[in-house]
């Protein structure tokens, strides 16, 4: 059913002159990420900003300090893209200097990512080149 979907999708978009791709979805809220055994959360605001939490420790948003150093973290997305690329941004605020970490996301259903990772100058392209997680949301 799901394939059915996606091919009448596919051919609406190849036929309209607009081909703006808009979606439902939103990364908005808090997820959370099980890895061997390791409970952690995602926390994506709609300002922009983003939180990250493990073992009760939470980093980011717009202002934080971790190690003397003040500064923020922010996400940028693009919904019109497949796989969805995800960058998480750390900005240093004294050295004004930003760090990016590069992500693909796929949406299962509005409560339900699969998640990749790359690196900072490498951003996977599939979800079988790297291991993957799942993450469900837990609060909009």
């Amino acid at each position: 059913m799901k394939k059915i979907i996606l091919l009448l999708i596919a051919g609406l978009t190849l036929v309209s002159f607009t081909s703006t791709k808009t979606t439902d979805f939103s990364i908005v809220g808090k997820w959370k990420g099980e890895d061997q055994k390791e409970v952690g959360y995602f926390i994506f605001q709609e300002d922009g900003y983003a939180f990250m939490e493990v073992r009760g420790m939470k980093l980011g948003g717009k202002d934080f300090e971790v190690k003397g150093k003040k500064g923020s973290m922010s996400y940028t997305i693009d919904y019109n893209t497949t796989p969805i690329p995800l960058d998480l941004i750390i900005t240093l605020t004294e050295e004004n200097e930003s760090r990016s970490q590069k992500f693909i996301i796929e949406f299962i259903d509005n409560n339900t990512i699969k998640m990749a990772m790359g690196t900072p100058d490498t951003r996977p392209t599939s979800f079988e080149d790297v291991d993957s997680l799942v993450f469900h949301r837990v609060e909009d």
